[in-house]
């Protein structure tokens, strides 16, 4: 319910990914904040007053267990990047602060070596050009993490990816098209999903490969299109130009025509998974992954975080037979659920850490640290700091305020 004043018992759950990746080639290159600014959202909470408590802290909290003092906070950060070894655990570590970090035992980097880090450039943020921090985080650099109690490891799953649910044809894996499907690299090569950021694995998938319905992977029911119907469509792309045959204007209508001369207009055959195979495959999604990371960095892993928000109920009886605490709602989640004390402690409502504004379906620009600290104070009911919070809005996007 909206108030006019702060619901100091909500204990906001703000959402980042990567911190100083921006890199233009990568598809999710929106996902990563600056590292500029996430040191000025640091600085901003402290002198609000916000002091980060665990996930623990926080399941105590709502179950009632326990009570997380007023202006209580946690960050968490999706995926396991390298930057949140290299950045974001030198500034948080900085300001006094902590955070969890979920990550996919399938991308953590299999080396053993531990890399430098902003502690390294003596805390100087314009230096980070000077090392790496494209890629993920190895178990060293994780159990170092998660032994100083900077950023306490969770599990975001194994896989994190995509598979196809049904016959019908959606696009195609062409040189266009290729970076927005890198989860099909990773299913051709999973042993590669580490470096995906750092290596160009478009030729892991022959050009001309259907692309399927397809939906996110803890909740689909896979579809295993049939081998030699897509290696004949492959041969027929590869025949007329292979990656030459995408520079033709009109090769989406060849495409449809190899498709539709090769399948004879008739659904595509496959094989579908069975429900039975479906929850076998989920089960061990999330048993294993929680497992190895235990057994890598010697700890319990209770919560968990669905990768892309993918869940339905059937996940969510098999995290709880897997022995995870609690889960994170997926972050379009509309629902008026908050994380005060007496809700359901199984499920964690988020705040994305976003600075972009919108209106109209159209972008205008990006705010400062400040649209975020406006998030988490509107997410704790304030109708006072929602009005506050659109009219900054309005501010960015006639140029008066924010970052274009």
């Amino acid at each position: 319910m909206m108030r006019l004043s702060r619901d100091q018992s909500v204990v906001p759950v703000l959402t980042f990914h990567s911190v100083g990746m921006n890199y233009g080639d990568w598809t999710w290159s929106h996902l990563s904040e600056s590292a500029e600014m996430f040191e000025s959202f640091l600085v901003r909470l402290h002198s609000q007053g916000y002091k980060t408590v665990s996930l623990q802290q926080l399941y105590d909290h709502m179950s009632g267990e326990g009570r997380c003092d007023p202006k209580s906070i946690v960050l968490v950060f999706d995926d396991g990047y390298l930057d949140n070894w290299t950045t974001v655990a030198p500034l948080l570590k900085k300001y006094g602060m902590l955070g969890a970090v979920y990550v996919n035992p399938e991308f953590v980097d299999p080396g053993t070596e531990i890399r430098p880090t902003l502690d390294d450039l003596a805390g100087k943020v314009e230096d980070l050009h000077s090392i790496e921090h494209r890629g993920f985080m190895n178990w060293a650099e994780l159990a170092a993490l998660d032994s100083s109690g900077v950023l306490d490891v969770q599990s975001h799953s194994m896989s994190h990816t995509w598979y196809f649910t049904g016959p019908r044809i959606v696009d195609c894996f062409a040189p266009t098209t290729a970076p927005t499907y890198p989860w099909m690299s990773w299913n051709a090569r999973p042993e590669r999903k580490p470096f995906y950021l750092s290596e160009d694995q478009s030729e892991f998938v022959p050009w001309g490969t259907p692309v399927f319905e397809n939906e996110k992977s803890i909740i689909a029911r896979r579809f295993s299109p049939d081998p030699q119907m897509v290696a004949k469509i492959e041969t027929e792309v590869e025949r007329q130009g292979g990656f030459e045959f995408f520079a033709d204007p009109d090769w989406k209508d060849r495409y449809r025509k190899i498709t539709s001369d090769i399948t004879g207009d008739r659904p595509f055959p496959g094989d579908r998974e069975s429900e039975h195979d479906f929850e076998e495959r989920v089960r061990w999604e999330l048993a294993e992954a929680k497992s190895i990371i235990e057994n890598k960095l010697n700890k319990q892993v209770h919560f968990l975080c669905w990768p892309g928000g993918g869940v339905n109920a059937t996940a969510k009886r098999l995290a709880l037979e897997s022995g995870h605490r609690s889960w994170t709602l997926p972050g379009g989640d509309a629902s008026d659920k908050r994380n005060v004390p007496g809700s359901d402690a199984t499920e964690v409502k988020r705040v994305p850490a976003m600075r972009e504004v919108v209106f109209f379906g159209r972008k205008w620009g990006h705010g400062s640290d400040i649209l975020m600290l406006l998030d988490v104070m509107t997410h704790q009911n304030s109708f006072i700091v929602r009005r506050l919070r659109d009219l900054y809005k309005v501010s960015v996007a006639l140029g008066l305020a924010g970052q274009r």
